[in-house]
């Protein structure tokens, strides 16, 4: 990983950017309030981050378009509308059309679209939700790659290895874009129960990582804290593992002091550790399939 940023730095470097403006669509406006009726402060709030991206000059600044980054992809996430055809082909083109449209006018941001079934449709009727038709996602890299154009070059190294070291930690456990899955723990099929890569010595370096950065910096405290708690959900109550059997037990006392936890999970660690160790090899590979 730090051989990639490296490399990511000296492209960067190479690659003159003389332009410190962002271009956003010039019908960025009007797509928001098309799509976006009921946040009416969401256009000035995609403004202000585009802007803070083209001035920023502290570690501060990267560590707020960090969190206001994730929050702007709830919104657009959670508050999109679009009418609704009785013919869900001309539906499905509609919504290709918007998610073309609202990906050129605002980038940093990953759009997709969600299709469900007639059955999944019924069952959001049943339970009077309305299904998200828009997913959205953070593509971190963005930010990344706007702090070593305007910030990293040129400032000190204690600086620059503090944003750097932080985006480290995030890439290696959820990747440049935030989906909803992590590195530590992910779906392999749709049917199947999450796998963990417990014993794949990912747990243990990323929560160890995590020591050393934060007692040095403050930075991306929230994103590090929600690391942290992933991996502890994924170690306490994940069933089904990749790694060989003895990898996982190894790894799996190894992290325990690195993990926090309370009285009542420590129990839950415990019996965690029984079914370890009583669960055959097959059965943890096989679990949930």
């Amino acid at each position: 990983m730090k051989t990639t940023i490296t490399l990511l730095i000296t492209a960067l470097s190479i690659n003159s950017f003389g332009q410190k403006n962002i271009d956003i669509d010039v019908d960025t406006e009007r797509l928001l309030n098309v799509y976006y009726p009921s946040d009416k402060t969401l256009y000035s709030d995609v403004i202000a981050f585009y802007d803070s991206i083209a001035k920023m000059r502290d570690t501060s600044t990267v560590d707020w378009l960090f969190t206001e980054q994730k929050k702007l992809s709830g919104r657009l996430r959670g508050s999109f509308i679009i009418n609704k055809k009785e013919d869900a082909k001309e539906l499905h083109f509609a919504l290709e059309e918007v998610r073309t449209q609202l990906s050129r006018s605002l980038p940093g941001f990953e759009f997709h679209i969600n299709l469900y079934s007639d059955a999944d449709l019924e069952e959001f009727q049943y339970l009077k939700e309305d299904p998200e038709i828009l997913d959205v996602h953070a593509n971190m890299q963005f930010i990344f790659d706007h702090a070593s154009k305007h910030l990293l070059r040129g400032e000190p190294d204690e600086t620059r290895l503090k944003i750097e070291g932080g985006f480290d930690i995030i890439f290696e456990a959820w990747s440049t874009i935030k989906h909803n899955y992590t590195t530590y723990c992910y779906d392999i099929c749709c049917d199947c129960a999450q796998e963990s890569a417990l014993g794949s010595g990912l747990h243990s370096r990323l929560l160890t990582a995590i020591v050393i950065y934060t007692a040095h910096s403050n930075l991306f405290s929230e994103a590090l804290k929600e690391i942290k708690e992933g991996i502890k959900n994924d170690v306490l109550y994940t069933n089904a593992f990749s790694s060989p059997k003895n990898a996982i037990l190894a790894e799996f006392a190894i992290i325990k002091p690195l993990l926090g936890l309370s009285q009542d999970e420590e129990l839950i660690y415990e019996k965690k550790r029984i079914y370890l160790d009583e669960t055959s090899e097959s059965e943890l590979h096989n679990y949930g399939r």
